[in-house]
């Protein structure tokens, strides 16, 4: 008796869709994967056809940019500091020079994380990108 009510179960289950889907593709009833919100894959800046670095940044991922009301002593709001390779190189403007061919991933580390990575003085945050080197 046992075996016929997990036959039973067995077709039911296939009738109502109940079964899961292992196909993968985003159109078998799956979403499409989700995208991380504090990294940029070499995938997603290839597809952009952008330029340079910073403007692909800025298309994919705006939040990056948005600075916390942090001032400086002089006036000025203390700048995303931005790392390659974990080595540090300088400021949003350094993203100008790298070759989109040669970045793995972008990575983007809030005040908190970047202090705690790097140390302090990172109040608006940091960008780390791995390349190809």
């Amino acid at each position: 008796m046992r075996c016929v009510w997990c036959v039973v179960t067995v077709v039911w289950l296939a009738a109502c869709g109940g079964g899961t889907s292992t196909s993968g593709s985003p159109g078998a009833g799956q979403p499409p994967p989700q995208r991380s919100s504090n990294i940029v894959t070499a995938d997603e800046i290839q597809r952009t056809g952008g330029h340079d670095l910073q403007d692909v940044l800025k298309r994919l991922r705006p939040s990056w940019f948005k600075m916390a009301p942090t001032r400086l002593q002089g006036g000025g709001v203390d700048p995303i500091i931005v790392y390659i390779d974990g080595r540090h190189v300088g400021g949003l403007n350094d993203l100008r020079d790298l070759p989109l061919s040669g970045v793995l991933s972008v990575r983007y580390y809030s005040a908190s994380e970047a202090q705690g990575r790097y140390g302090p003085g990172h109040l608006q945050g940091a960008i780390d990108v791995q390349t190809t080197r």
